[in-house]
């Protein structure tokens, strides 16, 4: 039988033990840890907004612009390849962005034109599409040709409103219209026929632009009323006669005085004296769409040795000058 023992005391194991009393750990007190400020948050950049585009002229109806301009496009018939399908799609897209959003790149139009004629798989479809096509090519070609004045025309009816006429409208870059038409008819004449879409007018011809432009340009002239002539006569003889010197030769003529109330304006630290008038100048020659205009001019004249004694009018200071019907000055 064995016996069974039961734990043994350690200092019965072993006589040379000696227990040590346990020794508590010193407590470590860790380093003081200085406070970090986070980082200053910069504040996000604010991107100015862009500003708006103005938006893009209403398109006239796609239909009523291919009728009006005699382009019938031809059906695709029921049993249509994948091939004759793409084609026909590719092809009603690039005739109406000719016709109707004035695209002037031809490229796509002949290439399309090029792979009927030659791609034994359309050849169902050439006899239909071989005429729209030619056509379409053919303003594409003009539009391109007078693609430069057709932008600078674009630009000169940017402000443009309709004015309280039908038919006419204000805020017209006046001088930019008629740059415009002189390099078109150097550029290509025969496009004045041509129809585009021009905000804010619709889809009219070129011909119909260069009208409204001129038509406008009357309007607001008659608009501009010159004063009625006003002032000692002497004072008007005296602006009359200097203008007339001043500009003799350049085909400029004073028609009306107006002298500005109050008369000589005498700068005596300066030693001179001022006058200050309005006048109605009949422009010859040079100034064919404009012959006609209101002018605020400045007179002088310099004192002369002996007091209150003023040398001849020197003329003229022009700070003002605006166009006007040549009506008022008859």
């Amino acid at each position: 039988m064995v016996a069974t023992l039961g734990p043994v005391a350690p200092e019965a194991a072993d006589p040379a033990w000696d227990p040590v009393e346990p020794v508590e750990p010193n407590p470590v007190e860790p380093d003081p840890v200085e406070p970090v400020e986070p980082d200053p948050v910069e504040p996000a950049l604010v991107v100015p907004e862009a500003p708006a585009e103005p938006p893009p002229p209403d398109l006239p109806d796609a239909e009523e612009v291919l009728a009006s301009s005699g382009i019938i496009l031809p059906y695709l018939h029921s049993d249509a390849t994948e091939a004759e399908t793409q084609f026909h799609e590719q092809a009603i897209r690039a005739v109406e962005r000719t016709y109707v959003e004035d695209f002037d790149d031809p490229s796509v139009l002949l290439s399309l034109y090029e792979k009927m004629m030659t791609d034994e798989a359309l050849s169902y479809l050439a006899e239909d599409w071989r005429v729209p096509l030619e056509l379409t090519i053919a303003r594409a070609e003009t539009l391109q040709r007078v693609n430069a004045p057709l932008r600078a025309l674009r630009r000169a009816y940017e402000r443009a409103q309709p004015g309280s006429q039908d038919g006419l409208y204000v805020d017209i870059n006046q001088p930019g219209c008629r740059s415009a038409f002189a390099q078109l008819k150097k550029t290509d004449a025969d496009a004045l026929d041509v129809y585009v879409t021009l905000s804010p007018i619709g889809r009219v011809t070129l011909r119909d632009v260069e009208t409204i432009c001129a038509d406008s340009h009357q309007a607001e002239l008659a608009t501009r009323e010159l004063p009625e002539p006003r002032g000692p006569p002497r004072l008007r003889r005296l602006v009359r006669k200097a203008y007339n010197r001043a500009y003799r030769g350049s085909g400029k003529k004073v028609r009306r005085v107006v002298i500005v109330e109050g008369g000589w304006e005498v700068l005596e630290e300066e030693k001179r004296r001022l006058l200050h008038a309005i006048v109605g100048v009949r422009r010859r020659r040079a100034f064919p769409h404009s012959p006609c205009v209101m002018e605020e001019i400045t007179i002088a004249q310099e004192e002369k040795r002996r007091p209150g004694r003023y040398g001849p009018p020197i003329c003229c200071q022009i700070k003002s000058s605006i166009a006007i019907s040549c009506d008022q000055l008859r």
